[in-house]
């Protein structure tokens, strides 16, 4: 480890946290003195720590003058009350209701419930007491495949024959599991559940309820029974005590086996702690045994009993709402931009103020359920429709889309119901799911019955077919279309149920869940994590998987919790579903399953189910260049076809500029000028400061972001020394990584450097001394321990360097040489991607492509990063030419919640 210097104030070993007396006026004050926003208040999350903001919500709450309010406050529509059915919990909005049927409804059967005629033997059930589908004329015979499907009594409607006596009922009204059907059995390749359904024996003891009542995973080996690190565990005993208690003269497992006579003097054939610490890495203890070694918090033995190892707390991922980092015996969790983390340190929740929805397709309308107020709110945001299936929403214009099948249309409307427009009323069948592309302004949609997938302009025009080969019975839709995925996912209830992918014009199509899948229905996607979650009505469970269908893991597996889930979306850290079964809109946690709650009672057919904010559609912001000139910063875009240099507020008046980065979350740009001055500026242009005087840091040339601990790296060939600075807190410390400690490793003459904190590593470029500090690119933890030379020889002049983060690769440019160069972090497989430039200087790579800087020749040129190829040159003739960046941090910092490693820290 390097030296420390402090700057501008002691040295501390953690920055203190002002506790304020009072919070200002538009946060609210916890009771231990924590301050947050208003709008946390009464939102069923313990924001404060202590639940002080939780704390007398109901008190005195009140709906509005136009709702009824439930006896347990909860706020439904007046056309609610006494429509026949229990929107409160106990039933209070249906008390003393007298009901009267217009002629052209239904009465049921109860008398105290009307439904539209139209539904009348429908197939589905409306009347609560299911009159609605009693005495109703079978459909004619023949409406299905004789071979290959099975027609159910009530409605005709046809199920795969295979579906017939399987011993789950598929048909509304049971038929296909009717009276004639054999005993079940299992064929021998097969498991037999208690329940009496077949799984697969490669299905048993997997971890996965698939059996629907864990039969399948009883009597499965456990893992050894272990105690925390700073634990010991009793012999004989799955008893834990702390090792302070070991060997105090004072017996504290049930059979004293913590206190022995080798507590005070060991034998001579044994190790003794004070003998090299019994070859311990870390902790040891003479315990009743002899020396045995310990470990502190965040670490745990290895099989040898002697080396502490760090524990990956990241894997599986669940301790973490978003992204997890794994750092030495310990771990960071990190909330993507748009959210905050909690006081637990673990919890992402949403910084935007505006309210979260549910919007819920329910037969004839489309409802609407506040999610984050107290009292919650429930009201009504379509009543006329017919059969409201699939829906989604546009957070850019405020408006939501569905489908309904009976009235063969796709709608939209504002979020408040007012200017409902046809989209289709013609080509369009069963619809089961919508999608909007938020970013390119388009609307997907899956058809069942003409087995397509097809996509339109927002309003109708430029309607095409995507897909219509391979696709059978395809149902749930969902759509990323960021800058850094682009693609499209749907299910498929074929013959082969799958789960499938493509980019978002139908192309690079690919199967990634084909296996335990039946009948794969809703889907949603965790955009922070990168994650697809997927629910199967058939097998009831809620599984969820990385973009490629690897990492699977389950949330939930119940046929008592999950009986016909249809449609799944994801807010915050909640998965919800619409199950139509027991007619209800549920929730659960999105890693455990756990904190099961039923958010609405009692709807008639619940189909599609949409969580509406703004961060379930996150804001994309075009990628651009940032390009260094010794005088100027500018923004210039990534498409060769744009000419202009204004997509940022120019920085003006640079002293020979040389470096910069920038910080996305608080909208910061800093940048290296001379002597070797730090500067910043807001991305708007205001609060330009110098950040850091050369006369406190010497003379810095390159600069990295570490934009997980904020904390920011550079080079100073001057001091011969990479440093860090620490950017937040009231405190701000510069500390000394690596210096010229007179080995190869050293640092000599640093320029270049680059951070990658997803996987805890540093690099940087050294034109090296002539006392045997070689030119070179080396590699360090990103605390300065573990420092490697990665690539040596003919790397005189070596200017800037860039990581790759997604394909781990470096990419580091060689003056003398004219080359552009590739290389692994483990210093293999280097070779030349660019030859013939003069003066190459800044690197940077975005998605398939490498930009750099040639100083002599004046431009600015991009090739293909994996072999140099197809050469555009993107500006020319622009001089003093140094480094370039791209502006776009999700590229780097939007990984999955289990890609983590060591993380360095000031």
């Amino acid at each position: 480890m390097g030296t420390m210097t402090v700057w501008m104030t002691a040295m501390r070993s953690t920055v203190p946290t002002k506790v304020p007396g009072t919070c200002p006026a538009n946060q609210f004050t916890c009771a231990n003195h924590r301050c947050i926003p208003h709008t946390w208040r009464c939102d069923t999350d313990n924001d404060c720590g202590d639940g002080s903001d939780e704390a007398d919500c109901n008190a005195g709450s009140t709906c509005h003058p136009e709702q009824f309010q439930c006896p347990d406050h909860r706020c439904i529509d007046p056309n609610y009350v006494c429509d026949g059915d229990r929107d409160c919990v106990d039933g209070a909005d249906e008390q003393g209701c007298s009901y009267n049927c217009t002629a052209n409804e239904f009465k049921c059967a109860n008398g105290h419930q009307c439904i539209s005629s139209f539904y009348r033997c429908d197939g589905v059930f409306d009347c609560s007491d299911r009159s609605d589908e009693r005495n109703c004329p079978t459909r004619p015979p023949g409406m299905c495949h004789h071979e290959s499907e099975f027609q159910c009594q009530s409605d005709g409607s046809c199920v795969p024959s295979t579906w017939e006596c399987d011993g789950h009922p598929d048909c509304e009204d049971g038929s296909d599991e009717h009276h004639a059907c054999p005993p079940r059995t299992c064929a021998s390749s097969l498991f037999r559940c208690d329940n009496g359904n077949c799984v697969l024996r490669s299905w048993i003891c997997d971890g996965d309820n698939d059996c629907r009542d864990m039969s399948d995973e009883r009597d499965c080996p456990t893992p050894p029974f272990r105690c925390p690190s700073y634990q010991w565990q009793c012999p004989g005993h799955s008893l834990c005590i702390n090792i302070t208690t070991v060997c105090d003269n004072t017996p504290n497992c049930p059979n004293g086996a913590d206190e022995s006579p080798l507590c005070n003097e060991h034998l001579p054939d044994q190790e003794s702690c004070s003998d090299n610490n019994a070859g311990c890495t870390h902790g040891c203890i003479q315990g009743p045994f002899g020396a045995q070694c310990t470990c502190p918090v965040g670490y745990q033995l290895s099989n040898d009993s002697k080396t502490c190892v760090d524990i990956d707390e990241c894997n599986p991922p669940g301790l973490c709402s978003q992204h997890c980092f794994n750092e030495r015996g310990s771990f960071r969790c990190h909330c993507q931009e748009g959210y905050t983390l909690e006081a637990d340190q673990r919890t992402c929740k949403v910084s935007d103020s505006r309210q979260a929805f549910l919007l819920v397709a329910s037969r004839n309308q489309i409802m609407q359920d506040d999610i984050t107020t107290q009292p919650n709110v429930i009201r009504s945001l379509i009543r006329d429709g017919r059969n409201i299936v699939a829906l989604d929403f546009d957070s850019v214009t405020d408006r939501v889309f569905w489908s309904d099948t009976s009235q063969d249309r796709i709608w939209s409307s504002y979020m408040n119901g007012s200017d409902r427009v046809v989209i289709f009323d013609s080509g369009v069948t069963v619809t089961e799911s919508l999608a909007v592309d938020w970013v390119g302004r388009n609307l997907y949609w899956t058809d069942y019955v003409l087995e397509t997938i097809e996509v339109s302009k927002l309003d109708g025009t430029h309607r095409a077919v995507l897909l219509s080969e391979n696709i059978t019975n395809p149902r749930g839709l969902v759509l990323d279309p960021r800058e850094s995925a682009h693609l499209m996912f749907w299910t498929d209830w074929g013959q082969n149920p799958r789960i499938e992918k493509a980019s978002m014009d139908g192309k690079l199509r690919t199967i990634i869940v084909s296996s335990k899948l039946y009948w794969p229905n809703g889907l949603t996607i965790d955009y922070p994590n990168n994650l697809l979650y997927f629910a199967d009505a058939y097998l009831d469970f809620i599984d969820y998987c990385d973009y490629n269908g690897n990492n699977r893991k389950q949330v939930l597996a119940s046929d008592l919790v999950l009986q016909h889930p249809h449609a799944i979306t994801i807010f915050e850290d909640f998965v919800y579903w619409t199950d139509r079964y027991i007619n209800r809109v549920m929730r659960a946690h999105k890693w455990h399953g756990e904190n099961q709650t039923a958010m609405l009672f009692n709807l008639p057919q619940p189909m599609g189910l949409v969580a509406v904010h703004p961060t379930r559609q996150p804001a994309v912001e075009d990628p651009f260049l940032v390009v260094v000139r010794d005088s100027i910063i500018l923004g210039i875009p990534l498409n060769p076809e744009e000419k202009s240099n204004d997509v940022m507020i120019p920085v003006a008046g640079l002293q020979n500029g040389y470096d910069v980065d920038f910080d996305d979350t608080e909208q910061i740009i800093y940048w290296v000028e001379h002597p070797g001055e730090i500067h910043r500026v807001k991305s708007d242009g205001t609060n330009r400061e110098e950040f850091a005087p050369a006369a406190i840091l010497g003379s810095p040339v390159g600069l990295a972001l570490d934009w997980i601990t904020e904390n920011l790296y550079y080079t100073n060939p001057g001091a011969q020394a990479i440093e860090v600075l620490k950017l937040r807190g009231e405190l701000q410390y510069r500390r000394t990584l690596i210096t010229n400690d007179g080995s190869p490793t050293g640092a000599g003459s640093p320029i270049g450097i680059a951070v990658d904190p997803v996987r805890g590593k540093l690099y940087w470029t050294d034109q090296g001394t002539e006392s045997g500090i070689p030119a070179k690119v080396a590699s360090a933890d990103m605390d300065g321990q573990n420092p490697v030379i990665l690539f040596t020889d003919n790397l005189d002049h070596i200017e800037f360097l860039t990581v790759d983060i997604q394909e781990n690769k470096l990419y580091w440019a060689v003056t003398s040489t004219g080359k552009i160069e590739r290389g692994d972090p483990d210093g293999s497989n280097r070779i030349t991607v660019v030859s013939g430039l003069s003066h190459p200087w800044g690197v940077t790579v975005y998605q398939n492509f490498l930009y750099f800087t040639d100083r002599d020749f004046e431009v600015i040129e991009r090739v293909d990063k994996s072999t140099g190829a197809n050469k555009v040159v993107l500006r020319n003739n622009m001089a003093g030419l140094r480094a370039l960046k791209v502006h776009f941090r999700q590229t780097s910092a939007g990984t999955s919640n289990w890609l983590h490693k060591q993380s360095g820290s000031v």
